[in-house]
């Protein structure tokens, strides 16, 4: 493996999923073997006796369904909650070795692995493990989504500074999400502003699309707005 990253958020529903499709896609784009993974997922939705994991589907369309969903997504639970908190409220602990043991196997099998966390980084895994936790065991620098609206330079700050804290490398921030209007002011300042606060660049930002666009779709624009020669060891 030549790299790997987790791309995290300063909140959940930030854009995530859409940055970790769209950076697969763009690395594959430009001939590198990428592929995506999302370790813990909760909130998914109950087929028969299996969970599925709506992220995982989209980051299996950014690398043309090359792997199974239970090797994207290995631990899923069905209560929108924490994963912490799901498995309490579920009876069923949450198995950080086979998160672990799918990770491995898919930077066997690619070059480029692109994580996404589920919420932020203090986001409980199990009783005395956290995002930040398994990014550190995994040896996963990483990359802030942000929103690009007003409140975004707090949570991003507060993100920053305590990935720092946990020794965790903070390699930028890509904002994701609609353009505020022009004459908004913190649409014309975020960027900077962040930069100046966390000393990480912005390395990108990702425009939102409208709702009920073709997934597909969604991955190309954000595919076209990411840089991989900013985020990854190319």
């Amino acid at each position: 493996m030549k790299d790997a990253v987790l791309i995290t958020g300063t909140d959940t529903g930030v854009g995530k999923t859409v940055v970790a499709a769209g950076l697969v896609q763009a690395l594959r784009f430009r001939g590198f073997s990428a592929a995506p993974m999302k370790p813990f997922a909760t909130g998914c939705r109950a087929e028969g006796r299996e969970l599925v994991c709506q992220d995982a589907q989209v980051l299996a369309e950014s690398c043309q369904h090359e792997l199974p969903l239970d090797l994207i997504s290995p631990v899923r639970y069905l209560q929108p909650l924490a994963p912490a908190v799901a498995a309490r409220a579920e009876g069923r602990p949450v198995d950080v070795e086979a998160a672990f043991a799918a990770f491995s196997k898919i930077v066997r099998l690619y070059d480029f692995v692109v994580v996404e966390g589920i919420g932020g980084l203090a986001v409980p895994l199990t009783d005395d493990m956290t995002v930040a936790d398994f990014a550190l065991r995994a040896r996963l620098d990483v990359v802030v989504v942000a929103r690009r609206t007003l409140g975004t330079l707090n949570h991003t700050k507060l993100t920053v500074e305590y990935a720092l804290s946990k020794g965790l490398a903070v390699r930028g921030i890509v904002l994701c999400g609609a353009c505020p209007p022009e004459e908004d002011l913190s649409a014309m300042t975020n960027a900077s502003e962040i930069e100046r606060l966390v000393q990480r660049p912005v390395l990108s930002a990702v425009p939102a699309l409208e709702p009920g666009t073709p997934i597909h779709e969604v991955i190309e624009a954000a595919a076209a707005h990411l840089a991989p020669e900013r985020i990854m060891n190319l």
